[in-house]
This record gives C-alpha cells, structure tokens and sequence, in this order.
C-alpha cells in the first residue's frame, strides 16, 4: 500500500511542471493575441491618454531651463506614440503616452528659484527655428541640433548653479547622444509640416472665392486634381512636397477667380453700354415721328420701307398738324451677339384744325446686333 502511494506521488511530482508549462504557453498565447474586443479597448484607452497629454503639456514658453529635458523627452515620447497609435500597436502607444505624460508633467513641477536678479541674467529663452533654407537638407538638421546643444548646455550651467546654491551634489544631465536623432527628425518634420499648413490654409482661402459657376470647367477640376496630390503627399509626411503642390493648386484657384472677376467687369460694362445705345435708338425712333423725319424712319425698317409704308407716313404727316410720340422699352433681352427689345409705340395727334384724334398705338418686337460697338435693328415686327 505504501509502495502505491509512493508511485502516485512520484507522478505527481513528474507530470505537475508539464501542466504548468502549458498552463503558462496558454496564457501567454491568450496575451500575445487579444480579441476584437481588446483591440478595440487598448485602442480607447490609448486614445484616451492621447487626449490627456493636452492637460499636461505646457507651451513651450512656459519651461524653465532646468525643466527643458523633462519637456524635450516628452516631445519624443509623444511622437514614439502616434507612430504606433498610427501602426495599430495600441499597447506599444499607450505605453509611450504614459511616458510622455509623465515627463510633461515632470516638466511643469516647480523648483526653488534663485534670487531675481541671477533669474533675469540666467533665464534661458525657449528654443526657437528659424526658417531653414529648404534646399539644403543639412541645414535644417544643424540648426535642429545647434537647438538641441544649447538647451542641454544651458539645462547643465542652470542646474550646477542652483545645486550649487542648495550646497546639494548636481544631477547628471543627460548625455548629448542620449536622441540627437529622434530630435533632429522632429525638428525638421515639424518645421515642414508647419509651412504646409500655413500653404494649405492660404490654398483653402482662394478656393473659397472661386464662384460657383467655375466649379464645372476644366480650370478648377485641374486645381481640384492638385489639391488631392497635396493631400496624399501630407499624408505620407512628405511636407515639403504638400507644400509646393498647395501652392500650385493655390495660384490656380486665384488665377481662376481673377479670370471670372474680369469677365463680369467686361459683362456688366458691356450690357451698360448696350443699354444707353438701345435707348438712343427709341428716343430717335421717337423724334422721328414727331418730327416728321420720312428719311430717319425709314432707317429703323432695315430695308423692308415698301413704297406703300412711304404714302402712307407722308399722307400722316401732313394731315397732322401736331404729333407726340411716346415710345417705351416693354423688355429688353442681352445676348452674346444680338439683343431683343418688346416695344409700344403710342402717337397722340391733331389735324390740321387742331382737333386731337384717336392715338396710333402699336407694338413692335425689335432685333438688334452690335457693329464696331453700335447697336443697330437688323429685324422688326410688328405686333
């Protein structure tokens, strides 16, 4: 009986690290592969401390000097964690995001300053970039990390003097080489994609003036075209291209609005035009009647003055011993090339006793075109 217990437990102790193994292997399997669902929850909560950075990240007009390299590791972590929020490596983000709220924070802790006067004579200014010369990519990372060397230079004078002060042994800064890398490319992709932006912004101005009309012609659907490549350039992070395709597409839309504002000008000075000639017509139409003029209306009948309509004016004219004439435009229509106008005449007059007699009213339907920018009736109808 005792050897029996003695079997059973020897297998016990043989078989339980097999079972302990696999019970890990499982685990982590389960782990390394986390569902839909966990997906989903690590990309919120990922997210959410992507939000929060917001709370914690001070301008940067705000860092003391001693507070810069704190504050400068953040910049990097929180870029760590839009690469791979970007990339689907929610966990991996959300780690960095934690990283970087953490050195913002550490960042805006307040220290013991020194007396006012060593304050205004030791302040380091925040770092700046000037424009680089975008044709020389060296030079934008030189100045990246002259910015870079002259935080961490001033950090440590700052730091030695106020631990000094304190009679407490300074901290070690952090080595140069610590991410002069990761540095240089922030510097430069932000100083890019900051002028894009200001380009897309200029861009998205003029194409809000182009009129409505323009959106179907070829002009703008070009600048439409160019505008979708800038899209696609920013997106892949390649500003300094973004930039130049926003300045294109840009020019378009301000070519295109100039062009239109042009064409109205010249519509609406024309149609002026159009409209003082026409009526200049009527008033002489007018005058010819009252004045007899057999010869001047003859020239509004555009040929088509039959010897019947001759015998016929001439026997008005001199049965009529006053005449007034009242003729006015019922509608007048502008076209590219010719113009219509709907007229109504009305002719009160008096014989030869000087008693009135019934008015001439008729209306007539006019077609004008334009001859070395005069307008003249090219048909007539009467109504």
């Amino acid at each position: 009986m005792q050897m029996g217990e003695k079997s059973i437990w020897k297998w016990v102790w043989i078989i339980s690290p097999i079972f302990f193994i696999l019970g890990i292997a499982v685990a982590n399997f389960i782990f390394m592969n986390p569902t839909r669902s966990d997906l989903s929850d690590l990309a919120t909560a990922a997210n959410s401390l992507k939000q929060d950075i917001v709370a914690f990240k001070s301008p940067e007009a705000n860092i003391a000097a001693h507070a810069w390299p704190a504050y400068q590791q953040g910049l990097i972590a929180e870029l760590k964690g839009d690469q791979e929020f970007a990339q689907k490596n929610y966990a991996a983000a959300r780690q960095a995001y934690l990283e970087a709220i953490y050195n913002f924070k550490k960042s805006a802790e307040p220290t013991t300053e020194p007396p006012p006067e060593k304050v205004a004579a030791a302040r380091p200014q925040p770092p700046t970039l000037a424009d680089p010369d975008r044709s020389n990519e060296e030079t934008i990372k030189a100045q990246a990390r002259k910015v870079y060397e002259k935080v961490l230079n001033e950090a440590r004078q700052r730091t030695a003097r106020e631990e000094k002060e304190k009679a407490v042994p300074a901290p070690a800064i952090p080595a140069l080489a610590a991410a002069p890398k990761d540095t240089v490319d922030f510097a430069q992709r932000e100083v890019e994609r900051r002028h894009a932006e200001a380009v897309k912004t200029s861009m998205a101005t003029a194409k809000m003036k182009v009129d409505k009309e323009s959106f179907v012609e070829a002009p703008f659907q070009d600048a439409i075209k160019i505008e979708a490549k800038a899209e696609v350039a920013y997106a892949g992070n390649n500003f300094e291209q973004a930039e130049q395709l926003y300045k294109l597409a840009e020019g378009q839309y301000q070519k295109i609005t100039n062009e239109r504002a042009n064409q109205l000008l010249r519509e609406k000075e024309r149609g002026e035009t159009a409209q003082r000639e026409i009526r200049r017509l009527l008033n002489s139409y007018k005058g010819a009647f009252e004045n007899r003029d057999l010869q001047g209306l003859k020239t509004f009948f555009n040929g088509n003055f039959t010897a019947a309509d001759e015998k016929a004016w001439s026997t008005f004219f001199r049965a009529a011993k006053t005449i007034k004439a009242k003729v006015a435009d019922e509608n007048i229509r502008l076209g590219d090339e010719a113009a219509e106008v709907n007229l109504a005449v009305l002719i009160d007059y008096a014989n030869q006793k000087d008693i009135p007699q019934n008015p001439l009213a008729f209306k007539e339907n006019w077609t004008l075109a334009e001859r070395n920018g005069r307008w003249l009736v090219v048909s007539r109808q009467t109504r």
